[in-house]
Formats: C-alpha cells, sequence, structure tokens
C-alpha cells in the first residue's frame, strides 16, 4: 500500500501547493532490505549464534502472563491480536548471566554521508530482567563494539529502539540479551526496520557514555548551555515543546506538536550579536577514527559550520566531520542579529556516528579564509609600514563613523584601518589571509566580502592580491614588493554608502594566500564577511531593498487577483491553487536572502502580515 498524506490545510507557512506522483513500482535483488523482519514468517535474515549460552525463540501471544508480552508490537498498536516476535525464555535451566546473541547476515560498508538508521521494539518485563545489547562486529577483524545497551525493567510496553549503524567494513549486527537475578524477567524483540539516513540513540538511556545523540524528548542528555562565570554567550538555549510556539509548528523526532526541540531564546530587549551557546558532554577523540556530527535545524533569522539570516520555514538536515585526537566538545552557537529582529532557531536530533561525512549543506563549509571577525581574525595576519596604523578590530568604544557590524548589525565585530596623517604622508597597510590549499580538481574559487570606505582623501584605495605560496615566505614586515603577484580586484574611495558587496574569482591550482592592500594618508576601509565558496563567481546581484519590494509587489498583486475582493478577509488561506502566479518572484526573493542581510527579507514577517 502506497498513502499519500496532504499538507494540513490553513497553515500560512504552507503557501505553496504540491504534487505527488508514482510510477514503475517494481522488485529487483539486492541489499536495500536486508535485516527487515516481523518475524510473522519466520527468523528472516537472523540467526541464532551457536556459540551462546541459549536461543532466542518464536513466540506468538503472550508467554508468560507476569513478564511476557501479551500480544506482538504490530498488533498492540491496535485490537488485532497474535503476531509473532522473538523472545529469552529465563525459565529453568537457565542460570543468571546466560547469554543468548542474534546475530544478522552480513551488511557492506556503509556509506559515510548516508548511514542507515535501525529501529526495532522491545519488550523488557519483570524485576529479574538482564540486559539487551546491540553490537557491531566487524567480519574483517572480528572485533565488536556496542552500540545501545538496556537494562533492567522498562515497563510492560513495547519500548522503541533506534540507532545508526556506521561501518567503513562489511559487519554484522548482533542482539544481546541475558538472563538476569532473579530468573523472573523475560526480553522480546519486534518489527526490525533498516531505514536511509542516519538518527539518534533511543532511547537515552540505552546510549553509550557520552554519546552526544539526543532527540529532547525526555531531557537533553548532557547537552547544556554553560554557566554564567564563563561568560561565553549571553542568552540560553530552551528545551521547548513544539505546541507552545508558532513556529516550527511540529517537532522534527515525532513530527507532532508534542515533541520537543532545543530553540534560541528570544526575550523582549536584546542586543545586536547576543548569542547562546549550547555546549555537547564531553566525548572521546581518536586519532584513527573521524566521527560525523547529523543535527537537524530551523531557523529564520570557531565555527566548522557556519549559515546565516532566513533559510526556510521547515526542518533542514545538516551534518559535518569531527576530527579530534583528544577529549572534546561541541557547541552549538546561535546568535541574533538586529536588536528588533524576530524569529527562530531550534534545533532537533542530534546524532554523532563513525564515519568520514561531508559537510551538508555546501553552503556552511568552513574554509580557510572564512571570517565573520566576531571572535578575532581567523587567522588573518596585519603587515604595516608604521606601527601607529593598522588593520584593527572594531569595538563598542573604537569604530569609524559610529558603523555597525554588518553580520549582526553589533557594534562590533569587524575590521577597518583609519589612517589620519597630519604630514600627508601616504601609509599602505596589508591584510594577509591564512594559507589557501588549491581545490582536487583546480577548480576555481569564489571570494565574497563586504566593504565601507570613509576618510578626506580622495586617492584612499583598497586592492586584492593573490600570492602563490611558494614564490616567497612571508616576513613579518610589510610586502614592499607585490609585483609578482596578481592584483584581482581595487577600489577607489567615492562618497561614502555604508556596506558594499564585493568578490573576486581565484585561480586555485596551487597553495595561495590573499592580500588586502589600503593605501591612504587621511581615510579608510571597512572589511566583513568573508567567504570562500568553490566554482565561479556569478554575477553582482540587485541590492537587497529593491528584490525585497519587488518581491512584495509581485507576491501583492498575485495575491489580490487571486482573491479579489476578499482579500482582507482574515480567514484567507495561503492554500489556495490561484496563489502559483507568486513562484514567479521566489528567484529575487532566493537571491535576497542568500547573498544579503536577512533586515530586508523577513518573508515569515511578511506573510504573517498579509493574514491581518
Amino acid at each position: 500500500m502506497v498513502e499519500a498524506v496532504p499538507a494540513e490545510a490553513g497553515n500560512p507557512f504552507n503557501i505553496f501547493r504540491g504534487h505527488i506522483a508514482v510510477d514503475d513500482l517494481g522488485t529487483r535483488p539486492g541489499q536495500e532490505c536486508i535485516g527487515l523482519c516481523s518475524f510473522e514468517g519466520g527468523m528472516c535474515d537472523w540467526n541464532d549464534v551457536r556459540t551462546d549460552d541459549f536461543n532466542w525463540l518464536l513466540g506468538r501471544g503472550t508467554q508468560n502472563p507476569i513478564t511476557g508480552p501479551p500480544r506482538d508490537h504490530s498488533s498492540s498498536q491496535g485490537d488485532a491480536l497474535g503476531g509473532a516476535y522473538v523472545f529469552l525464555d529465563s525459565s529453568f535451566p537457565r542460570r543468571p548471566g546466560d547469554v543468548a546473541r542474534l546475530e544478522s547476515i552480513e551488511f557492506q560498508a556503509t556509506d559515510p554521508n548516508n548511514p542507515p538508521c535501525m529501529i526495532f521494539y522491545t519488550y523488557m518485563a519483570g524485576r529479574g530482567v538482564g540486559h539487551l545489547q546491540v553490537l557491531l562486529e566487524d567480519v574483517v577483524t572480528r572485533q565488536e563494539r556496542i552500540l545501545w545497551a538496556l537494562k533492567g525493567h522498562q515497563g510492560t510496553q513495547w519500548v522503541q529502539g533506534q540507532l545508526s549503524l556506521s561501518s567503513s567494513t562489511p559487519f554484522k549486527v548482533v542482539f544481546e540479551g541475558s538472563v538476569g537475578k532473579p530468573r523472573l524477567g523475560d526480553i522480546a524483540i519486534d518489527d526490525i526496520t533498516i531505514i536511509s539516513g542516519p538518527c539518534a540513540t533511543l532511547p537515552p538511556a540505552a546510549m553509550p557514555p557520552s554519546s552526544g545523540d539526543c532527540t529532547f524528548e525526555q531531557d537533553t542528555c548532557g547537552w547544556s548551555n554553560p554557566g554564567s562565570r564563563q561568560r561565553v554567550d549571553s542568552l540560553q538555549y530552551l528545551r521547548t515543546r513544539a505546541s507552545k510556539f508558532a513556529f516550527p509548528t511540529t517537532d522534527h523526532t515525532t513530527g507532532s506538536q508534542k515533541g520537543f526541540y532545543m530553540m534560541l531564546e528570544n526575550p523582549g530587549r536584546k542586543q545586536e550579536g547576543d548569542n547562546a551557546w549550547l555546549l555537547s558532554p564531553i566525548m572521546k577523540g581518536d586519532r584513527q577514527q573521524v566521527k560525523c556530527l547529523s543535527f537537524c535545524w530551523c531557523f529564520n533569522s570557531h565555527p566548522i559550520w557556519t549559515l546565516h539570516n532566513f533559510q526556510g520555514l521547515t526542518w533542514y538536515f545538516a551534518q559535518m566531520p569531527l576530527r579530534a585526537e583528544d577529549n572534546f566538545q561541541v557547541v552549538l552557537e546561535a546568535v541574533w542579529g538586529a536588536s528588533n529582529s524576530s524569529g527562530m532557531l531550534a534545533v532537533d536530533d542530534i546524532s554523532i556516528f563513525d564515519g568520514n561525512c561531508l559537510t551538508v549543506p555546501e553552503a556552511a563549509i568552513v574554509r580557510a579564509g572564512d571570517c565573520t571577525f566576531t571572535r578575532g581574525s581567523c587567522g588573518w595576519t596585519n603587515l604595516t609600514s608604521d606601527q601607529d596604523f593598522s588593520w584593527m578590530l572594531a569595538s563598542a568604544l573604537r569604530r569609524p563613523l559610529d558603523m555597525h557590524d554588518h553580520t549582526y548589525g553589533a557594534p562590533a565585530g569587524y575590521i577597518y584601518y583609519d589612517v589620519f596623517n597630519l604630514g600627508g604622508r601616504t601609509q599602505r597597510l596589508q591584510l594577509v589571509s591564512p594559507v589557501m590549499e588549491p581545490m582536487p580538481d583546480r577548480s576555481p574559487l569564489c571570494f565574497t566580502f563586504w566593504f565601507g570606505g570613509f576618510g578626506a582623501d580622495p586617492n584612499t584605495s583598497l586592492s586584492i592580491y593573490q600570492r602563490p605560496t611558494q614564490l616567497r615566505s612571508f616576513p613579518e614586515q610589510l610586502l614592499s614588493d607585490l609585483s609578482s603577484d596578481i592584483r584581482v580586484w581595487s577600489h577607489i574611495l567615492g562618497d561614502p554608502i555604508g556596506w558594499q558587496f564585493g568578490q573576486v574569482q581565484l585561480l586555485a591550482s596551487t597553495r595561495f594566500q590573499v592580500i588586502f592592500e589600503g593605501v591612504s594618508f587621511n581615510g579608510g576601509f571597512t572589511l566583513d564577511d568573508f567567504k570562500v565558496y568553490t566554482g565561479t563567481c556569478t554575477s553582482a546581484l540587485e541590492e537587497p531593498v529593491e528584490l525585497w519590494d519587488t518581491f512584495k509587489r509581485e507576491t501583492l498583486q498575485a495575491a489580490k487577483e487571486c482573491i479579489g475582493e476578499r482579500w482582507w478577509n482574515a480567514d484567507v488561506s495561503f492554500d489556495r491553487g490561484c496563489l502559483q502566479p507568486m513562484l514567479i518572484s521566489r528567484r529575487r526573493l532566493t537571491q535576497c536572502i542568500v547573498s544579503h542581510s536577512g533586515t530586508f527579507c523577513n518573508f515569515a514577517g511578511f506573510l504573517q502580515g498579509l493574514l491581518v
């Protein structure tokens, strides 16, 4: 049976209609379905291990009126009777500590970017229940590691278990159950399924120590806000039930309003750049094994992964590799933009598993040279001919023209130089990037940045040079000769107009560095939000104000033509086929969101305003 479910009508965030189609259904041989078993027709791809103490048995109905499940998992969801499952019989002649192992057939090595998730249900009832463990056995080395473990009485109900299966070599999955003390308790397993994509371990009690996995349904699993004495943030992450807020309307784990996620605090009074840290438990690093952090995020408003501004009105998947030799923690930092900004940021379903995965989405990759200057200069180095003048990080007390940070609109968080020389002697100031690595396919890179100029010297200029690192090493003083370097961009001061967008294409066939050089005797430039992208640069985009105004104008016109005289009725829903003309302007909206400040692109607020 294939079931299609329409989106809920009347939801203002579901502005686009959609269609579902199915075609060319069929079956084929392969490993996509191995491991799946409801035990209705036997043990499927699972077998008893001959070297254990006793066996898993097939059962139907109750085997023990006190500790056994009265029905299998599928039947317990309705009024049906019967159904099959596998169970451990702990009665005589079993002894405490006896172990039974159920082993899968061999799985192939998993994709590091998309390891499967195994879901199953277990029934563990009785005061003498032992333990149930899920182990991953490397078929090459025969080494085993525990991925999931639960012990003791879990109530007279089927409990969902789930975990990610990640391995760089072929492997088997092993369920290991034991007899407790006293022998008053049974363990049953049912409805094993394996789906694509990683998942957070459930229930939280079954996680390995300090695993970092969390769905936030029961608690925060060791993830915490730092203490006030650490002085690293100004706000909190809050564990929140979805039903308390208008968006997101559901959590990611359960897909319901009853579920929980972690949300960035949104106080009535806040300042630009106010931030919150969410700290993971301390985890063990391994020089030989890279781990992958995956989570689901949703927002409209020292990184290894970063995104800014409005990103959409739904949950998105994210992942990135974690490399550490020693113990480490993961920090999820959220930052507010303008003090009067609205919106939200939420995180759910954190999972950490073995594997050298790719960063998702690609726009969140942090490369050498990327910098928002919020927490320092990110490896960019200052070189100057006069110690009295240099590139400096702006602060609330020392900044030019009362200019605010481009990233968040805060009083600080960018870099600048400001030259005022009474003798009229021109100064040269250079800002040098860390070494940037070539792309494996030698493809070009696009370097984007924001800049602003000021001062009375009309010859105040800003230039960008690209220098291959093999030409010569960088000294600690000003580079007087740039003739061997390639000037790829330059700008002479005009009328100050605030922040301007700049981009330049860089050849990336060898290792190189980027040099900003400012020249002036009375003036300077500000710089912020350096970002390196793969591929060629696109053509310059329209200004954000023009993009946003155009989007609103076209959307209003389409809506008025659709609804007519009923336009001002508050009961109007956006789930209407005649609003499809709104799609014609989404290109401008996307450009506005991706390339410019979210101040102009308050999409969610605009939609809500239309319904008032």
